[in-house]
């Protein structure tokens, strides 16, 4: 039987979701965040917490929403960071400053990738369905990304849905778990197209060739699998 898809191999991955636009709760939330470690720095620290601690909210805000909710929380964190810092010296106060506002830099720029690559699966995965072709794409750690029609049937329905699963596992079916993947990372670390063959687990071990090729560079790289 085939193994289902591991948490870090499944679709729900923060780096391939779609990015969320927020709601109120999540202002309110930075408002009651920015405001709780505020009132820290003025009645029990010596030194301020709240730079550093809102800067860590909004990472973690940067992670799962769209870069405008960022931005905006951004510029109310960045309200309680001044504040916080106004009665300390110049000097402290414009360094760590600068050093929330790099970081906030860092958050919305973050989700500005998140989101692109986002828009670029939904566009992959539009254009892969459509192609009369057994066509299949992973990311580097192997998760299937989109997968033509085609694919899909020679897949099989114990692999339904087929986005989200590990390729090896669908179509390295004569290899062991750990030597299949490591022949699939092998294959992501190549350049131009070459032929291999592939091995359907759920159609008696039916053996395959296909071309594949790897396109993109960093996060952004997928392996791209057309069998014949």
């Amino acid at each position: 039987m085939h193994s289902p898809p591991s948490s870090h191999l499944h679709m729900e991955n923060t780096r391939w979701s779609s990015p969320k636009t927020g709601g109120q709760w999540l202002y309110w939330a930075t408002l009651t965040v920015g405001l709780g470690l505020w009132l820290v720095d003025e009645l029990w620290t010596g030194s301020p917490v709240t730079p550093l601690f809102a800067l860590c909210w909004l990472m973690a805000v940067g992670i799962r929403y769209r870069t405008s909710a960022v931005r905006r929380m951004a510029l109310i964190l960045c309200v309680f960071v001044v504040a916080s810092l106004w009665e300390q010296d110049w000097d402290r106060l414009i360094v760590r400053a600068v050093t929330f506002c790099a970081g906030s830099m860092l958050a919305v720029m973050y989700a500005n990738s998140r989101e692109r690559s986002s828009r670029l699966l939904a566009q992959l995965r539009q254009m892969v369905e459509q192609v009369p072709a057994a066509i299949i794409t992973a990311d580097a750690m192997g998760c299937v990304l989109s997968a033509s029609d085609e694919m899909k049937k020679l897949a099989g329905s114990h692999f339904s849905p087929l986005e989200g699963h590990s390729l090896p596992d669908v179509l390295m079916g004569q290899l062991p778990p750990g030597e299949a993947m490591r022949r699939y990372l092998e294959w992501f670390q190549r350049d131009g197209v070459y032929t291999e063959s592939f091995t359907l687990r759920e159609h008696d071990g039916l053996q395959l060739e296909g071309r594949v090729i790897c396109s993109g560079k960093g996060d952004d790289r997928i392996l791209i699998a057309v069998l014949r």
